[in-house]
């Protein structure tokens, strides 16, 4: 790619950080709620028994698990505040988007980097916007690590058997040790991530099998793959806390009502989808990135268009399944927090099929990456996001963050230095949805007031009346 072309491709990120940079800057005005509470701790050894102690009485969601008490032992260590880590840790999470965005461009287009990076921003950009519920998939540590972590561990494993698949490329063995450690980490952070990985898994192979032969489509890779996400899964499976929590749920193992769960709400989702402004105009930058992708002579366009087919239908297929089990565990649709998951790995999927599509149908047929299609993506980035319901709710409540965190270090000073045993604290002035759900109640026993009385040496903490 001449220098004047990576010039204007790195001018045109610009379109999506100004999209970001608003969402990143939000996260330094996020605190902890609930089980962040709960899990925080100040050093190693009490970190380990949070995590046993969650493990065998409430979730067996280890890695996110772990990952949750990570911002306040490693404010232990460097003995800082807890507050300021926090909000540190979600704009980390902002930031591991993008990364692992960029990482799937790599892998699946094998463009230059220019082109990788704008094609990580803008993906960003549109899973953000498309959020169903922001505050609980980036702006709280205990979604995030156990929803937004396996989307973007999704999203690589995806990309990169994608790209393996359109190339005609065989696993390298650092490759598949990459995704031997996402495969764990993403298939024990939830009970449904692994179904969906195990299906991409299977197509892989059986795209594999059918372009290369059994002999080079590396069974023993793909089959390795399948064990340890079936050892992720019964991680969280086969926790006691998983089973403690089940057996707490009256309403639960209603197969009838798990499948009107199912019927009324993904085809009622998809037709929201269907009406948001923006979809279109990121399909539209797909498109775009299609026809600049640069892929290897020994494509085959039928496979890969059988491939991104074959892959739409299996994630559909899995959120319906996963809509089912949610129903079937809990009597009810499964949470906002877990549908931020669901729908986030639905768009990236559509959109690099939607990728991959354009580039076998097009190959050979345009001439090589020109102006007029990266500019047509970055247009198409504008437009698509200009009308996002994120970006309409930052706006509205923008003036009121800036309060909140300085009711939250106000809150937090009280709490910490009080030589009262039994505290209480006053109400918010300010409630941001894209930062808080749930305030201290006036039951000092009961989540999060208890879990916060611990975390601050208290024997009770209430909210004023």
């Amino acid at each position: 790619m001449s220098l004047i072309l990576r010039t204007v491709v790195v001018a045109l990120w610009l379109v999506p950080l100004r999209y970001l940079l608003p969402f990143m800057a939000l996260a330094l005005y996020s605190g902890p709620e609930t089980d962040d509470y709960c899990l925080s701790a100040h050093d190693l050894s009490t970190a380990l028994a949070h995590i046993h102690q969650y493990y065998m009485s409430v979730s067996g969601r280890l890695p996110a698990l772990a990952l949750m008490t990570t911002p306040s032992v490693i404010a232990g260590k460097l003995d800082m505040d807890f507050i300021v880590l926090y909000p540190l840790a979600n704009l980390g999470m902002i930031c591991a988007l993008i990364v692992a965005m960029v990482i799937s461009a790599w892998r699946l287009l094998h463009s230059d980097w220019t082109v990788n990076v704008l094609f990580g921003l803008v993906l960003s950009a549109i899973v953000i916007g498309l959020c169903s519920d922001l505050r609980e998939f980036i702006y709280w540590l205990t979604g995030a690590a156990c929803y937004l972590v396996p989307t973007l561990g999704s999203a690589l494993v995806v990309a990169t058997l994608a790209g393996a698949v359109a190339r005609r490329e065989p696993l390298s063995l650092g490759t598949f040790l990459a995704l031997t450690l996402t495969c764990l980490i993403s298939s024990a952070s939830n009970e449904f991530t692994g179904l969906f990985l195990a299906g991409t898994v299977v197509i892989s192979y059986g795209a594999k099998h059918r372009s290369l032969g059994r002999t080079c489509a590396q069974i023993g890779m793909h089959g390795l793959l399948l064990c340890i996400i079936v050892v992720g899964f019964a991680v969280v499976a086969l926790a006691p806390g998983s089973r403690a929590r089940m057996e707490q749920i009256p309403r639960s193992g209603n197969i009838s009502l798990a499948f009107d769960t199912m019927v009324a709400y993904v085809p009622d989702y998809l037709r929201f989808l269907g009406t948001l402004e923006p979809v279109p105009w990121a399909a539209l930058s797909a498109v775009c990135f299609g026809c600049v992708a640069s892929q290897a002579a020994a494509q085959d366009r039928r496979l890969t268009l059988l491939f991104a087919a074959a892959l739409t239908t299996m994630t559909m297929v899995w959120v319906c399944v996963t809509y089912f089990i949610g129903g079937y565990a809990t009597g009810e649709p499964i949470a906002m927090r877990a549908r931020n998951e669901v729908w986030a790995i639905v768009q990236i999927v559509a959109y690099f099929a939607v990728v991959l599509a354009t580039g076998a149908i097009v190959r050979d047929r345009l001439p090589r990456p020109a102006l007029p299609i990266l500019a047509g993506a970055g247009v198409a980035v504008v437009l698509s996001l200009s009308t996002t319901p994120a970006s309409a709710r930052l706006r509205e409540t923008w003036p009121e963050f800036s309060i909140f965190w300085r009711e939250t270090l106000e809150r937090h000073f009280l709490l910490k230095t009080t030589s009262s045993a039994d505290v209480v604290v006053p109400r918010r002035s300010v409630t941001p949805s894209l930062l808080m759900e749930e305030e201290l109640t006036s039951r000092p026993d009961r989540l999060p007031n208890d879990c916060v009385a611990a975390l601050y040496g208290r024997r009770t903490v209430v909210i004023s009346p």
